[in-house]
């Protein structure tokens, strides 16, 4: 997207006084894509030695006060020497900065490309950090509400109604009806630290080695089957349409580092139901009020995704 907050060579260069250890500023690059913050691509430069790049992000709608436990997080998983940009920090030792009246960070940039056409391997590759990233967290003692949970799917659809056709309001009461007569059993699930938004393009990869996990922003306190339905409902497919054989590779190997537990194996077909239906409705909303200056993405994707889990029986055998 475009840059939120456009900021001059000159105003970078005068924040990278606190990172001089890195050296000079010899190139810069707004990236394009993400729709929540403000990015760029720097290129530092010490004399003698091979550049490095970085990634520096102004958050447009998270506070300070929201950001610490996102850069713990990330801290607390590259510490495990997962692949995640762990922020960088200035020569006082602060990572939490600001620039333009903005909160803001700077973070490694992490090589690799954001995958097209998945395979099994990379399904492989996926479920393994997952099953580790929900291993590493599993004693935290930080929390952070999920704030795009059923509660908030409910509110939403009171202001989509009016812009859904008669069928799709139907869906939409059916599908939320049947999430709150669940929540009991939903509330029994194994939570943690969740990701909630490990789509292909939060993650990157160097042939079929997993090299970066970005984009830790909606990152939550929540169920742990959330995160692997999110992948599944977005990596395990080919042809516009659930891959099982995918799906099976990606769950094998999240369960060698976490095996899965009865009551989540019971709740996995409503849980790809829950997620499908969630990420519809935030696109929805970012269709309503229309704008051509802001980015939104096709909420069609994610309802055609729930029509299939209501179609499939999507049962997990061991």
């Amino acid at each position: 997207m475009a840059v939120i907050t456009p900021l001059s060579r000159k105003q970078i260069e005068t924040f990278l006084l606190d990172y001089a250890y890195l050296g000079q500023l010899t190139e810069l690059k707004p990236t394009l894509q993400g729709i929540e913050n403000t990015s760029y691509f720097l290129t530092l430069q010490q004399p003698d030695q091979t550049p490095s790049s970085c990634v520096l992000t102004l958050f447009e709608e998270l506070t300070d006060q929201q950001l610490p436990f996102y850069n713990q997080l990330l801290q607390q998983l590259a510490d495990e020497s997962l692949p995640v940009p762990a922020p960088i920090p200035n020569q006082h030792g602060k990572v939490q900065v600001s620039i333009q009246n903005r909160p803001a960070a700077l973070f490694p940039r992490l090589r690799g490309k954001h995958p097209e056409q998945v395979n099994e391997k990379q399904c492989i590759e996926m479920g393994l950090f997952l099953g580790r990233m929900h291993r590493i967290t599993a004693d935290s003692q930080s929390t952070q509400a999920n704030p795009k949970d059923l509660r908030w799917m409910q509110s939403s659809r009171e202001y989509l109604t009016p812009h859904l056709n008669s069928e799709d309001q139907q869906l939409l009461e059916s599908e939320l009806s049947t999430y709150q007569a669940a929540q009991p059993e939903f509330d029994k699930l194994p939570k943690g630290i969740i990701h909630a938004d490990l789509f292909r393009d939060n993650a990157l990869f160097h042939g079929d080695e997993l090299t970066g996990v970005i984009d830790f922003y909606n990152a939550c306190s929540g169920p742990l089957l959330y995160d692997l339905a999110v992948i599944a409902n977005d990596w395990c497919r080919s042809q516009e349409k659930p891959d099982p054989a995918l799906t099976t590779n990606f769950l094998h190997a999240y369960q060698l580092e976490r095996p899965l537990e009865p009551g989540e194996r019971d709740a996995w077909p409503l849980m790809l139901r829950f997620a499908a239906c969630r990420f519809w409705i935030s696109r929805l909303l970012g269709c309503y009020p229309v704008s051509p200056d802001r980015p939104s993405k096709d909420p069609m994707e994610f309802r055609q995704i729930l029509i299939q889990r209501l179609e499939s029986s999507d049962r997990l055998v061991e």
